[in-house]
């Protein structure tokens, strides 16, 4: 017989109520032999009782039956008549929630209109639950102010009804009455027309007169009817009698030429406008003239003409302007000789000196004849001229750069050329290289770094500077280039507490935990507990929970300080965190007023001769006007400039607004 093989292991559904082993027959009986044994055992399978695993985490209350559950999972079924499972869900009343309310707002709404009230409102946080107590008044209401009507200035009058000889105006409401307040003033109004006169235009030029007319007109036109009771028009047209026009006669004409058989001219004018109306007549339009004797007229002597060089004379002349006739003087000579003057030898000026001669050390200048003597006239001067040359001394350039120092010696060098080199005994040159110690160099360094990551062995930290120039020619030596200092102490810092784990079966308690997100270093504060525990038995605890800041309220003139506030969210139960203040004061010593930019100078001058410009107060921590600067600027106008309409100050310069000295006028003394 061969071994026998493990037992079968009970099936977990209980489907097997036995365990089961076997074995082979590895020789059959034979000759007699003994008999083969049994070749299958079976046993039934043992008691198998109920598991079941730890209950799950209570669920969230049913606001329907007020009722909070949890469960557990069967992890071993209870087999062949094992111990059978106990309660596989647990339920149990959930625990009261109180009403939670947050802080009134600090504003009231705005005005209902229909109801004419204005409303406080505070936040239901958490509605009551479960039985818990109910919610206190949540809304306040009270009376709007009355508000009074309000309405614009007139505007201005409309044009005049042709037919009921009316004007009318009107305005606006810009606030309407509300909540009892005073209503608003009739918003339009009625006058007669003012009465408007005719006017007439200026009368055209009078009429002109033909001589067949008796009398001349002029004319003018209405340019405005009269209107509404106004002064009606005086007459448009006027005439009177033309005046009486007297003979007109042209200017003489030019005289004939006298007939030389009578010697007598004549010259004539005619009639331009014959009398009419009784005009005086016209004169005699022909006219005579009988001629005197013409003696002869001669011209002025010319200027003499050229010297005869041979004859050593010169001549002039002049000529018969009016021939001698009717018996006048005949005419005297009509040229004339006299002896030409001496011309005396004229030079020009020296000129200026040459250029020296080197081999005798001389320098020439000259002059040239402009006029030749003649008729007996000065003879000419020498005409060249000679002198010793001038000195001249060395003139140097001035030096060049100095070179880059020479590190060995310490030394540079600069150099200059010879502008103009030395002649006829002129001085000498001086050098032309010269040599200067270089300026000592002192060692500059960089700012220090920043200090660099804590060594953890030294807790020290360390900082460095580099050298960005060295030291040269005897400047001053660098100074040391890195610099330690103790670590600053890091305290430990931890997380915000975790959430609450569900209850512990074998401790009955609760846990939560907090990280540490910052370990203690270099001698800071070590770490507070990282654990804490509850007992299941009591309610968890709430910890309050508040809002974010509101923004600063305006600051108080009386206190000098101004105060935000914030809401709880979640108010603490349990034994949670109490809630931090919910009031914060600040002081406003520093805050100013935060100011627009100022508008462009108006355009203009109004009545005062001032130009203004304004801006606007974009936030005033005071909310109070006269806390913050001007609002309002003034200049007075620039009388040069054709921009308005305005007599300047008096001598004071002063400029006056309601009685106040709002410019100065500048004055050039």
């Amino acid at each position: 017989m061969g071994s026998w093989s493990d037992w079968s292991v009970c099936s977990s559904d209980g489907t097997d109520s036995s365990s089961v082993r076997t074995r082979s027959i590895t020789q059959p009986a034979l000759y007699g032999g003994l008999a083969c044994g049994a070749t299958r055992e079976e046993v039934p399978c043992g008691a198998v009782n109920c598991v079941v695993g730890n209950w799950t985490s209570w669920s969230s209350c049913d606001s329907s039956c007020g009722k909070k559950s949890r469960t557990r999972q069967v992890t071993q079924r209870a087999l062949y008549g094992g111990t059978a499972c106990e309660a596989l869900e647990e339920i149990k009343s959930c625990d009261p929630v109180q009403c939670a309310v947050g802080d009134w707002d600090t504003t009231w709404s705005a005005c209902d209109p229909s109801s004419g009230r204005r409303t406080l409102t505070r936040p239901v946080l958490q509605a009551p639950l479960y039985g818990g107590t109910g919610c206190p008044e949540t809304i306040r209401t009270k009376s709007c102010d009355p508000v009074d009507c309000q309405v614009d200035d007139w505007d201005d009058w409309g044009p005049c009804n042709a037919t009921t000889g009316n004007k009318t105006r009107s305005r606006r409401v810009k606030q309407i009455d509300l909540y009892g307040g005073c209503r608003c003033p009739d918003l339009t109004q009625e006058a007669p027309c003012d009465p408007v006169p005719c006017i007439v235009g200026v009368f055209s030029d009078w009429t002109i007169c033909t001589d067949a007319d008796a009398t001349k007109s002029r004319t003018r036109q209405v340019t405005q009817n009269a209107l509404y009771g106004g002064k009606a028009c005086e007459p448009l047209t006027e005439t009177m009698p033309c005046p009486p026009v007297d003979c007109a006669l042209d200017t003489w004409g030019f005289w004939s030429a006298y007939d030389p058989l009578t010697g007598v001219r004549t010259r004539t004018r005619a009639v331009l406008q014959h009398p009419v109306r009784g005009g005086l007549a016209c004169g005699s339009t022909a006219e005579n003239e009988t001629a005197a004797p013409v003696n002869c007229q001669v011209s002025n002597w010319t200027e003499y003409g050229p010297c005869n060089d041979v004859a050593g004379v010169k001549t002039r002349s002049r000529q018969i302007a009016v021939p001698p006739l009717y018996g006048g003087l005949v005419c005297p000579d009509l040229f004339q000789n006299a002896t030409c003057d001496p011309v005396n030898c004229v030079v020009s000026e020296w000129s200026v000196w040459g250029a020296c001669d080197t081999s005798t050390g001389n320098k020439t200048r000259h002059r040239y004849t402009l006029q030749q003597d003649k008729y007996n006239g000065a003879a000419c001067p020498v005409l060249t001229d000679s002198a010793p040359c001038d000195r001249v001394d060395c003139v140097m350039n001035d030096f060049g750069p100095w070179t880059a120092c020479d590190p060995v010696t310490g030394a540079k060098t600069r150099t200059r050329t010879i502008q103009v080199a030395p002649m006829y005994g002129g001085s000498a040159c001086p050098n032309a290289t010269e040599q200067g110690f270089c300026d000592p160099i002192d060692c500059k360094l960089s700012d220090w770094s920043s200090f660099g990551a804590c060594n953890a062995t030294t807790e020290l930290k360390t900082r460095t500077r580099t050298v960005s120039t060295l030291p040269l020619y005897g400047g001053a030596a660098c100074l040391s280039l890195s610099e330690t200092a103790a670590c600053d102490p890091v305290n430990c810092q931890v997380s915000s507490w975790g959430s609450w784990s569900s209850c512990s079966a074998s401790t009955l308690t609760w846990t939560h935990t907090r990280n540490i997100t910052v370990a203690p270093l270099y001698g800071g504060i070590g770490c507070p507990s990282l654990t804490e525990a509850a007992s299941c038995t009591v309610a968890t605890p709430v910890n309050c929970v508040v809002g974010d800041w509101t923004a600063w309220t305006k600051c108080a003139t009386r206190t000098g300080t101004r105060s935000r506030t914030r809401k709880v969210v979640t108010q603490p139960s349990n034994g949670g965190t109490a809630c931090p203040a919910l009031t914060e004061k600040g002081s406003c010593r520093g805050l100013e007023c935060a100011m627009g930019e100022w508008t462009d100078w108006t355009n203009g001058c109004d009545d005062n001769g001032l130009q203004t410009r304004t801006r606007v107060i974009l936030d005033d921590p005071y909310d109070c006007d006269d806390w913050c600067p001007e609002t309002v600027d003034y200049r007075a106008c620039d009388y040069s400039e054709a921009n308005c309409d305005y007599s300047p100050p008096d001598d004071s310069g002063e400029v006056v607004v309601d009685g106040q000295v709002v410019a100065l006028e500048a004055k050039a003394f």
